[in-house]
């Protein structure tokens, strides 16, 4: 179970939990969006276990109170050192096993979890309710053991300054970095030069669950892409949010709004050869368009986003 050491290498050597789903949340300077994302995420989980670090605004605040409100179900940790930010000069240079490092603040957080299946949530997630609630419902009731499954998002976007539209050349988020999963051994993050990458058994069982969250991440106030992310810094085609869901109705098409490629995640667990003929070519692309709407969009049945989303703009 987990220990006071800051530097962890494995955060699942002891792997005898109880049977559950624990979110973890990890926070930097959370407080536009934190309340309205622990309150969603928590009717579906057992607990939620929120790490924050570096914070300069009231994000411990709000998380206190939250506490207050939810003393069975949220667990509040505060990492005990700074963490060189993504694409920063720190980044590159610390080691894994270094307090600073972001794979060791993973390490950290997730080694924090009480049950034995873990999901990570970020604090510009919001779930989509019934795509994530059967999501949910799926493990308890089937239970698998050495098990991955990764899910996706929607992501959402300013349209002309002030309505929510869908950013069409980035329709989707999430290429397989967020997944149920339940722990063991095999599990830990790794420090890459770019990102954390998560380290597990290939021969876990795994499966795509499809779209389960809103990525709200463009609609903050300040949002600006990351320098490696270069198509995030450009000016975007943003399709309005009713016009999106009505065309998506129609069977929304991918390909012609220049999302071609960027789903491959939906063939997860598919033997690897056969990815690489769908993928490369163009005759099978009717049935690669096929694939991708029925196990993993669901356009046609999205719900409508929280309304309280357009207060970001104010």
């Amino acid at each position: 179970m987990p220990d006071d050491s800051i530097i962890i290498e494995r955060p699942f050597t002891d792997s005898s939990r109880p049977f559950g789903v624990s979110g973890i949340l990890r926070l930097k300077n959370a407080a536009a969006t934190l309340e309205k994302v622990v309150e969603a995420f928590i009717p579906h989980l057992d607990e939620v276990v929120a790490v924050y670090s570096d914070c300069e605004d009231n994000t411990p605040q709000i998380l206190e109170e939250l506490k207050m409100r939810y003393p069975e179900k949220l667990k509040v940790y505060e990492y005990p050192a700074s963490v060189a930010a993504i694409d920063s000069r720190e980044h590159h240079t610390v080691g894994r096993f270094s307090p600073e490092s972001i794979a060791n603040y993973y390490n950290w957080a997730f080694q924090k979890a009480s049950f034995s299946v873990v999901t990570k949530i970020d604090h510009d997630h919001l779930p989509i309710d019934l795509a994530f609630s059967n999501a949910v419902s799926l493990i308890r009731e089937s239970r698998p053991q050495h098990f991955i499954y990764t899910y996706s998002g929607l992501n959402l976007a300013w349209f002309q300054g002030d309505d929510v539209g869908v950013p069409l050349g980035q329709v989707f988020v999430g290429m397989g970095d967020h997944w149920f999963l339940d722990v063991g051994e095999d599990l830990y993050f790794e420090h890459l030069p770019l990102y954390e990458n998560l380290v597990f058994d290939d021969r876990r069982q795994r499966r795509h669950l499809g779209l389960l969250y809103w990525h709200i991440k463009r609609l903050l106030p300040g949002y600006v892409g990351r320098r490696r992310d270069v198509k995030y810094t450009k000016a975007e085609e943003v399709i309005r949010w009713y016009d999106f869901k009505n065309q998506s109705g129609k069977r929304f098409s991918l390909w012609r709004h220049r999302a071609r490629g960027s789903y491959r995640r939906a063939f997860e667990g598919r033997p690897y050869w056969l990815v690489r003929i769908l993928l490369c070519f163009p005759n099978l692309r009717g049935f690669r368009e096929k694939r991708l709407f029925k196990n993993v969009c669901g356009l046609r049945y999205l719900p409508e986003f929280p309304k309280w989303l357009k207060q970001l703009k104010s």
